[in-house]
């Protein structure tokens, strides 16, 4: 039996290119509106699917994330970009320095949301990310839209964010009165 090693960031272009081809995409693609949320994965999954629409040109994975955790020790501002906005494609096409926040209330059925994660259990097939936002950020502005739209939502996860426990136990314990730090939400969308 061979065994492969991938670094994180081998899977995160795995990641983008099996996404690029994902039939559910290749269909919003031609008509209806895919998201791509800023991220360290969506980034990968953002360069594969503008280069294949010829697209890719101007787009560049620096910058592109957002909610950046970093240790309580690190310099304040040390991971501060210029935030391009997220990817947002409308029939295909590019819709340059948009962000969700700007197209969240015209997404409808059969639209979908890539939202990156920062917990997976594979098992279970459940994701969640850290909040720092005091309104949940762009989970909080997406997250009803898949219940209350059917607006499809897909987690783009590496392995390297595997835990074990139970993603709603995580949570919990996370988001526990007299905690600190980022609260944690868990995901309705596809892991």
């Amino acid at each position: 039996m061979r065994q492969y090693i991938l670094t994180p960031a081998m899977g995160k272009r795995m990641i983008g290119k099996a996404l690029a081809r994902h039939p559910a995409i290749q269909a919003v693609l031609t008509h209806g509106t895919l998201a791509i949320i800023a991220g360290t994965t969506n980034g990968y999954v953002a360069e594969e699917i503008l280069n294949d629409l010829g697209q890719g040109g101007p787009f560049s994975r620096k910058g592109f994330r957002r909610g950046t955790v970093l240790p309580p020790a690190a310099p304040p501002g040390s991971a501060a970009t210029e935030f391009p906005g997220d990817v947002i494609l409308v029939d295909g096409t590019w819709r340059k320095g948009l962000s969700i926040f700007d197209v969240v209330d015209d997404l409808r059925t059969g639209d979908i949301v890539l939202k990156g994660a920062n917990a997976l259990n594979v098992r279970a097939r459940q994701a969640a990310l850290y909040i720092g936002h005091p309104q949940a950020g762009t989970a909080g502005a997406t997250i009803g839209l898949v219940a209350g739209r059917r607006v499809r939502m897909i987690v783009p996860v590496g392995l390297e964010k595997r835990v074990d426990q139970p993603i709603l136990d995580i949570v919990a314990r996370v988001n526990a009165p007299g905690s600190h730090g980022p609260g944690m939400l868990a995901l309705p969308g596809e892991a």
